[in-house]
């Protein structure tokens, strides 16, 4: 939560902007509630799963979308939105996320290689790119803050409890994508 709350703070003001966050594993989920927290007016979360969409939707966000649907990907793009927080890591996702921003695009995801960005949505929407992946002791801070006021919640992400045992399995999960956040207990 952290680093995803540096990411979202590289963008000073999202009173009245609309976010889109692609991806809705642990960080996309944790970056809905905190741009909403921040005063984001409206939500638009994408993800290839049905079920990371009801948890984004129960954390938040204002309007899901299949990023299995063309169609709906596409109006999106033309729709447009403020702002996108790419959290997938997906070749193909970043690349539409530069076709949905408006104003900026902020990289929380890593993927190795190149990043090809396309030019045209860049050069003419003069888009601003963020990258960030990083966190502050006040970036902790920030966070307990949230969960706190109960802006942040983090019971939803937590998919399974299990003991020090099921290290492995627990990280095979994971990595399946069958979890969000797998908690380690003694």
């Amino acid at each position: 939560f952290g680093c995803v709350h540096r990411a979202c703070q590289k963008i000073s003001d999202y009173k009245g902007k609309t976010v889109t966050v692609s991806g809705c594993g642990p960080a996309g989920l944790a970056g809905i509630q905190i741009c909403k927290a921040y005063g984001a007016e409206k939500i638009i979360a994408i993800d290839v799963r049905a079920d990371r969409l009801e948890v984004a939707e129960k954390l938040g966000a204002d309007q899901i979308v299949d990023a299995n649907d063309k169609e709906r990907i596409k109006d999106l793009k033309d729709q447009g939105s403020d702002i996108v927080l790419e959290c997938t890591g997906n070749k193909i996702a970043y690349t539409n996320a530069f076709y949905i921003a408006r104003e900026a695009v902020v990289i929380f995801s890593y993927i190795e290689g190149t990043l090809e960005i396309p030019f045209y949505p860049l050069f003419d929407r003069e888009l601003t790119i963020y990258n960030s992946k990083w966190l502050t002791t006040d970036d902790l801070q920030k966070v307990v803050n949230l969960i706190e006021s109960g802006k942040v919640r983090t019971d939803e992400l937590i998919s399974i409890k299990a003991g020090f045992e099921k290290y492995q399995d627990l990280v095979r999960m994971v990595g399946r994508g069958e979890v969000i956040k797998a908690i380690m207990i003694p």
